[in-house]
């Protein structure tokens, strides 16, 4: 005995349908996993990429500190030999 609701919701022809569909999912959950698994990577990468760029962005301070402590030296030992001449 077919179930009328099934025919109701696919049509009369809801074995094609129904082998369309199955279709179009077999090949798009593929891509679609391998899709979330690229994000997932690229995500990770992306956090690698953020830790060293704020290795980076803390070297980079601790450089200027130490050019304005020597700029510093310098500029007051210049001061003092202007002074002294």
């Amino acid at each position: 005995m077919i179930n009328t609701d099934f025919i109701a919701l696919f049509g009369s022809n809801s074995g094609v349908e129904v082998g369309v569909i199955v279709a179009v999912v077999a090949i798009f959950l593929p891509l679609a996993l391998k899709a979330s698994k690229d994000m997932q990577k690229a995500a990770r990468e992306m956090g690698r990429f953020d830790a060293e760029v704020a290795g980076m962005k803390e070297d980079l301070r601790e450089i200027k500190e130490s050019h304005q402590s020597i700029f510093q030296f310098l500029l007051n030992n210049s001061q003092s030999f202007r002074d002294s001449r």
